[in-house]
């Protein structure tokens, strides 16, 4: 008999009972449970998830009850032999256990449990999940792996696989006649590099979600203390009565702001100096900071013989360009989702959904960043300068470059069109520290340059002195990056721990390996920040091979678990491979489970208990703690933003 028919004669009580009155005068056990027939059939292709569990428990069930001496009784008489604990009288009054369903009665039904090697030995394999059954498939889908995949939206990425132009034909005499072509296969090739790109995306979020939240707090405190600084300057200077800024103390503000604003753009790399003619994002906002020229018409500040005042209608323009390169980054935005209650099918899928609270996290700190991830902004911007209307544009710059990174640059393109491109996102928090470490460096040349004596005292401060990220500001950030990552964790791990056989199995054992493996990649994020010098990941041989560094092995071996278990742990569970005696056991069990009983029947009681105390909890707890995160990271953004 086939899965499906088994579980419409199990769910259709009425077309054909599963339990008939007993008279005493039964000759077989299927004339009372009617559900048994067909059960000795062979059944074959468990190995590739042909296995159905609620065959096995109907099996139990038959191989526990028999007609002894006439009457239907247990077939044997050591209870220890028996796969249930109700006689057949009290079972055919109960709710059946094989494929029950919970309507309301906490009291369940009774307990159908194997020894774990009758369960290898009868239900071998493992069991697919089938498209009637919502809770298996289409609710992981629509509850987190949706929601999740527009979450991965907001994360800001580099480069994605290029869709080629030859799939949009931009003159309509080539369309005519092929319309069939173009609406079928090109379309089918273009939306299939699309859902590769987010599936690749996705996967890389979630693997990587440490280094990207550690990496963006650490770009969010940096912000913080950039304002901060030019906000105290800004104070002092009020409470000194000084009206006028040096121009140099303005200028230099200005650069940090615009620092905050675009330090998510690449540098070129200090042993790699850019072509003469080829554009940087740094040398084009010092441009934009040289705009701040003083107007030799102004009278000048008493006590500050070489200060000036700035041009009006440069200050106008600058205050423009801040505020327009501000709002283009997107507003903070989220939307929650969450999987629904059931059995213990959708206990794992909440368990599942829960994890998958990790994205949204990632995408909320992301959001709460004030560069905007679009580069075009600044491009934009300086196509304003006439003397850099001859330099190349991006298709030149394409043009220029050679060999792999040809290659690369043609099928993995930057997502951008721009002459500038953003770094990735667990990249960013050290190139804004580059940026900002860079001023200060020009300003620390400044300092002992001999020009120094005719300039004034407040163009010999610094901006406050703009601090550093101390141990303090460490722990902090530390600490919420472990609760972002703690939080979906610790409530899978309490639903999936809590499905019973209570303890650590399959899925719980996954999200803990996960959870290992980003706590090794934030350690390496770590160890990478804190070197003086940018850790490779490649050495470069003078005959232009490369071979990986330790330091790579380490983090791709870090990448590869969290990866394996993130994307592979969640396809075998939809998949339903996770479905299997051994995934059955608590792993503690592993090495000798000779006398561990298996759980085959479904809605027992303990299972409703458990989903009142673990899982509808855990449930309610995720929808409140990312719906009170997503405020927080919105509530962050808004405040910095209007500081700004």
């Amino acid at each position: 008999m086939l899965p499906r028919q088994l579980i419409t004669r199990l769910s259709v009580g009425l077309a054909i009972p599963v339990v008939a009155a007993l008279t005493g005068n039964e000759k077989t056990i299927e004339e009372v449970f009617p559900a048994l027939y067909d059960l000795n059939k062979p059944y074959t292709g468990r190995a590739l998830g042909g296995q159905n569990f609620t065959r096995c428990c109907l099996q139990a069930v038959k191989a526990t009850y028999g007609i002894v001496d006439g009457k239907l009784d247990f077939v044997s008489p050591n209870n220890q032999d028996r796969f249930l604990t109700e006689t057949p009288q009290d079972l055919s009054n109960a709710e059946f256990p094989c494929g029950a369903k919970y309507t309301g009665d906490d009291n369940g039904a009774p307990l159908v449990t194997v020894p774990y090697h009758w369960c290898a030995d009868n239900c071998g394999g493992w069991q697919k999940s089938v498209n009637g059954d919502l809770n298996q498939w289409i609710i992981p889908f629509v509850g987190f792996i949706l929601p999740a995949a527009v979450f991965c939206l907001s994360v800001p990425r580099r480069r994605i696989f290029t869709t080629p132009d030859s799939l949009f034909p931009n003159h309509l005499p080539k369309v005519e006649g092929r319309w069939v072509e173009f609406m079928t296969i090109r379309a089918a090739i273009a939306a299939s590099i699309a859902f590769l790109n987010t599936i690749l995306w996705v996967a890389m979020v979630f693997t990587a979600a440490a280094p990207m939240m550690l990496s963006g707090l650490y770009e969010a405190m940096i912000d913080r203390n950039v304002l901060d600084a030019i906000l105290k300057n800004r104070k002092w200077n009020r409470i000194r009565r000084q009206k006028d800024m040096d121009i140099a103390g303005i200028k230099r503000e200005v650069h940090l702001l615009y620092a905050i604003l675009v330090g998510n753009i690449s540098l070129p790399p200090k042993d790699e100096p850019p072509l003469p003619d080829q554009p940087t994002a740094w040398s084009d906002v010092k441009r934009l900071v040289e705009t701040l020229d003083p107007d030799p018409s102004a009278p000048k500040p008493a006590g500050s013989p070489k200060a000036a005042h700035i041009d009006k209608s440069a200050g106008s323009a600058t205050r423009l360009r801040l505020h327009t390169m501000l709002e283009c980054q997107v507003s903070f935005g989220a939307t929650v989702g969450a999987p629904i209650i059931g059995n213990n099918d959708v206990a794992h899928t909440i368990a599942f959904g829960e994890w998958w609270m990790t994205i949204p996290h990632v995408a909320i700190v992301a959001g709460c960043l004030l560069a905007g991830n679009n580069p075009n902004t600044l491009e934009a911007i300086m196509s304003g300068f006439p003397h850099l209307s001859d330099r190349p544009d991006h298709g030149t710059l394409k043009k220029r470059v050679s060999g792999f990174l040809r290659i690369l640059d043609e099928y993995f393109s930057p997502v951008y069109d721009s002459i500038y491109q953003p770094v990735w996102m667990w990249e960013r928090g050290r190139n804004k520290r580059l940026w900002v470490e860079k001023k200060l460096e020009e300003r620390l040349k400044r300092l002992n340059s001999k020009y120094l004596e005719h300039e004034s005292d407040d163009a010999k401060a610094l901006p406050d002195d703009i601090p550093d990220i101390d141990v303090e500001d460490w722990l902090y950030l530390v600490l919420n990056v472990i609760v972002l990552l703690l939080i979906p964790f610790v409530l899978a791990i309490l639903t999936s721990y809590h499905t019973p056989l209570v303890g650590l199995s399959c899925r719980s054992f996954t999200f803990t390996l996960y959870f290992l493996s980003q706590f090794w990649l934030g350690v390496l994020w770590f160890w990478d920040y804190h070197r003086d010098k940018h850790t490779p990941f490649f050495f470069r041989f003078r005959n232009k091979y490369y071979l990986p560094t330790p330091f790579a092995l380490l983090v791709t071996f870090g990448l590869l678990v969290s990866g394996f278990t993130a994307m592979v742990g969640t396809f075998l569970q939809i998949l339903g491979v996770y479905r299997n005696c051994l995934c059955k056991l608590p792993i503690q069990y592993w090495s000798n489970p000779t006398d561990v009983h298996v759980i085959l029947s479904s809605n027992m009681a303990e299972s409703i208990v458990y989903a009142r105390q673990y899982w509808l909890s855990t449930g309610i707890a995720s929808i409140v703690l990312l719906v009170v995160v997503c405020y927080l990271g919105w509530w962050y953004q808004r405040h910095w933003r209007m500081r700004f």
